[in-house]
């Protein structure tokens, strides 16, 4: 096996894009699971693991297929903290697990003994610190 240094050549840098064009509608992010929670989810990206996650497979099938060698798992706010904002706090484990499991989904299906796909976990600055930060 190469090194990871020889075999990591591209990277699914625009699936964080494509997670918050998903997340713009609040009734689109919500779905069925979330549909009566009290707060506003528009903004809770980490959230489509949960409620669609068909199309986060998607979106790492696409990126592998354009030859990504690995995908994150782009749970930039699946922190207690961050969820907190949405009263979402009590699901962090759940999205976590989950969108490492639809990322690993979908490596064992592109890799090949020549091509291994990989898994890279992600959580992302906090909102409040980036706020916090540029201020």
């Amino acid at each position: 096996m190469k090194k990871c240094s020889l075999c990591v050549d591209l990277a699914d840098g625009r699936s964080t894009w494509l997670f918050f064009f998903f997340s713009i509608l609040s009734f689109f992010l919500a779905g069925d699971l979330f549909r009566d929670h009290p707060k506003d989810l528009k903004g809770d990206n980490d959230l489509l693991v949960l409620t669609r996650p068909q199309y986060i497979k998607q979106i790492h099938l696409d990126m592998l297929a354009a030859g990504a060698d690995f995908v994150e798992t782009n749970t930039f706010n699946g922190t207690s903290l961050a969820q907190a904002d949405y009263g979402m706090e009590h699901m962090v484990y759940e999205i976590n697990k989950r969108a490492a499991e639809l990322a690993k989904e979908a490596c064992a299906e592109m890799s090949t003994p020549d091509k291994p796909r990989f898994v890279f976990g992600a959580v992302g600055l906090l909102i409040h610190w980036w706020c916090c930060a540029i201020l």
